[in-house]
């Protein structure tokens, strides 16, 4: 039989107050229990484990608050391993979540490059082909002033 069983304890002020079961709330729930015998043995057996605060000395007292204490101790470990491995458990989909993050703004800094170059080489094709245009339009008029003045030159000597 565990000292959790024999003690009630509830907390006042965050220390710790143990009691003798109250006799009330265990009527209360033979009350609301059926009627079958099961339900009444289970019922008195709980109560008997929970009254069954008589020790022979103190030590033995020590010695169930010592066992109880052992109890708490272990629950508080196990209940601080679920807390540490559920605080890994946030920070690593955290950091998964930042490094998700990272490569999308990498990708889209990357294809925003890609972009850029792109645009930039098919602005940069657009001014060599102008000035081309204007460099042949030039070379045209050139070649038409030269004939235009050979014609004079023809018809002056004509």
């Amino acid at each position: 039989m565990c000292i959790r069983d024999r003690v009630s304890t509830q907390s006042t002020w965050g220390a710790p107050n143990f009691k003798l079961a109250d006799d009330k709330s265990h009527q209360g729930q033979a009350a609301q229990a059926t009627d079958d015998g099961a339900s009444m043995y289970s019922y008195n057996q709980r109560r008997d484990d929970v009254l069954d605060l008589n020790f022979n000395d103190e030590e033995e007292q020590w010695a169930a608050i010592n066992k109880y204490n052992a109890y708490q101790f272990k629950q508080e470990v196990k209940l601080n391993k679920i807390k540490d491995k559920e605080l890994k458990n946030r920070v690593k989909n955290d950091l998964d979540n930042q490094i998700g993050e990272k490569q999308k703004h990498h990708q889209r800094e990357v294809e925003e490059t890609t972009t850029y170059n792109d645009v930039r080489k098919q602005i940069l094709t657009m001014e060599e082909e102008r000035e081309k245009k204007k460099q042949d339009a030039l070379r045209e008029k050139m070649l038409k002033n030269k004939e235009m003045r050979d014609q004079q030159i023809q018809e002056s000597r004509s």
